[in-house]
């Protein structure tokens, strides 16, 4: 019973991933909400001699929509800057996009290529010496950039066996409109040599397709090394006893 059971169940993995790919989707809203759970994010901003402080405290999120093939993002918090005498306080809108990379090491979305689009103070350039914003802006700039792209943006989880599967296996990720979709590639065999080619005279049968079938019918070359294997392990059992 227990061949039995783990043969069923090796059959069921080679009929599920062994014939195509297969895709695993993470939602606009499961991302939203591993970012969410980041925030707020901390970091120091040093103006004129003072040591003054940044704080990303919310995030929208879009994928796909506003720059196709790239996640956007855009991001509100404070700053705060002592003068000596106050607290000179402010907020910030900033908005960004990026596209995804896939860590297989650790299983983490990144952002990388990250483009700031805008990034707007409201009071601290009527405020400030024109110098002063410059370096502010820049320096705000650069904290953003490094915020965003020093850890993942969510991490493949192994709750279910889909997440389980692609933290082995997931190689890619595309961006559609409103998800991320992980693809297990596989590679396709390279085409045989011209002169192979000339010297088969004779017509053979057309050999079975890798892509999927809309049926699910064809089978790939990895589901039939595994039923095979699973049929010579069970022969083998059956001499023993």
């Amino acid at each position: 019973m227990r061949t039995l059971s783990r043969l069923s169940f090796i059959v069921l993995v080679s009929l599920l991933f062994g014939g195509c790919a297969t895709q695993y989707t993470v939602t606009q809203e499961e991302l939203q909400r591993s970012i969410d759970q980041r925030l707020p994010v901390k970091s120091e901003l040093a103006v004129s001699g003072a040591n003054g402080e940044m704080l990303a405290r919310t995030a929208r999120l879009d994928i796909g929509r506003a720059y196709p093939g790239r996640v956007a993002l855009t991001v509100t918090g404070s700053v705060s800057i002592p003068t000596g005498l106050f607290e000179l306080d402010d907020q910030y809108n900033c908005a960004f996009s990026g596209k995804i990379r896939f860590n297989p090491q650790d299983r983490g979305i990144y952002l990388t290529d990250v483009k700031i689009t805008d990034l707007e103070f409201k009071t601290l350039s009527q405020i400030l010496p024109p110098q002063w914003y410059r370096s502010t802006t820049a320096q705000a700039r650069q904290l953003l950039l490094t915020q965003l792209t020093t850890g993942p943006i969510y991490t493949v989880q192994d709750k279910t066996f889909a997440e389980s599967w692609f933290r082995k296996h997931g190689s890619a990720i595309n961006v559609e409109r409103g998800r991320l979709v992980f693809v297990l590639q596989r590679k396709s065999a390279p085409p045989p040599p011209a002169a192979t080619q000339a010297a088969t005279a004779a017509p053979t049968a057309a050999p079975p397709s890798r892509a999927c079938a809309p049926a699910g019918r064809t089978w790939g070359r990895t589901t039939w090394a595994i039923l095979g294997a699973c049929c010579s392990r069970l022969t083998r059992e059956r001499s023993e006893t």
